[in-house]
């Protein structure tokens, strides 16, 4: 009897061994088809032989499918749409292996939705002190119109959540300021002080108040190198609106620096230069008896160099004569 079973045993096994290896390969050809790289490289690297070969060129397939998702999933995160975007994260680690990018974009889509959710909360609680502050005024009518227990038993209801929200809008300013959401950190902390005069907040005060210079001095300054590097683009092309418009412009206070300075400074020449060569023109022209081409080139030298010493009488003077021929003309045609 043992004969026999073990006779039976070694017919299975040849039958088995006889199996070609491909129908292996082209199982892991499909996973490989239905993008589910990370099965497909578990099957390899644990398949003898080790085919590394293959497995390099699967790994160079999953990071390119990866990428493309990701992509996808960043237009989402754009959207916040957070959940759709958890969703997509969560089906492509089923199918590839994790790698930094995909952590990046997961650490991401996590930031920015707590950030969401903060500044929400933040809209909620101030929309409940508002609430907290027009009860707080109701009683106050209430009491001197009434003066009764029932308003007593409120008040001290009142009280309780009125502190109790100051304190959540503090807690809330100081979570925004973590994350530089410095105008909702500014917000929550005024309405944490309405509600709780007696709130110690002068540190988190200053702290907000800094931050909110130094943000606004960097915004100067991007600002001010933009349109420096445009004057300077204007300047090259002799666009002369633009350079009226940009010197205006760099012209505040707030713009400040040596740079600046002689920027505005080349500028200013360069209209100086033109206004004069435009007066010269006008000049002749009127010379010649152009007069209404002698006073457009006066109005644009003048748009150029308000301070060009006597355009405004030769202007004033050329138009007066106009006027005189333009009456002339028009008795002679009588």
């Amino acid at each position: 009897m043992n004969k026999l079973l073990i006779g039976l045993l070694c017919l299975v096994l040849s039958a088995c061994s006889s199996i070609p290896m491909k129908v292996w390969y082209d199982e892991t050809d499909t996973l490989i088809q239905n993008h589910n790289y990370k099965k497909a490289l578990y099957q390899l690297e644990n398949t003898q032989p080790v085919d590394k070969k293959k497995i390099k060129d699967v790994h160079k397939k999953a990071n390119k499918f990866a990428q493309k998702e990701l992509k996808h999933i960043q237009a989402i995160l754009t959207k916040k749409q957070w959940s759709k975007a958890e969703n997509l994260l969560e089906a492509l680690l089923a199918k590839v292996p994790s790698s930094q990018a995909i952590l990046k974009v997961q650490e991401q889509l996590n930031q920015q939705r707590h950030h969401e959710q903060l500044d929400q909360t933040i809209k909620v609680q101030v929309a409940r002190a508002n609430l907290l502050l027009a009860k707080q005024s109701n009683f106050e009518f209430q009491s001197r119109d009434k003066g009764n227990s029932f308003w007593n038993y409120t008040n001290n209801q009142l009280k309780t959540d009125i502190i109790h929200t100051a304190d959540e809008l503090l807690s809330l300013s100081k979570q925004s300021l973590n994350i530089e959401h410095l105008d909702n950190a500014q917000l929550a902390l005024n309405y944490a002080k309405k509600l709780n005069k007696n709130l110690i907040i002068d540190d988190l005060k200053k702290t907000i108040k800094a931050k909110l210079l130094k943000r606004s001095l960097k915004i100067i300054k991007q600002k001010q190198s933009l349109y420096m590097s445009q004057l300077k683009k204007a300047i090259n092309d002799e666009n002369f609106e633009q350079i009226i418009h940009l010197t205006s412009t760099l012209s505040n206070p707030k713009f400040k620096g040596r740079d600046l300075n002689l920027l505005i400074e080349k500028a200013n020449l360069i209209r100086h230069k033109n206004a004069q060569e435009m007066n010269l023109s006008a000049d002749q022209a009127y010379r010649l008896g152009h007069i209404k081409e002698a006073i457009q080139l006066w109005q644009q030298a003048q748009t150029l160099h308000p301070q060009l010493p006597g355009i405004s009488d030769k202007i004033s003077r050329a138009q007066k004569v106009s006027n005189k021929l333009d009456n002339l003309r028009q008795s002679q045609g009588q």
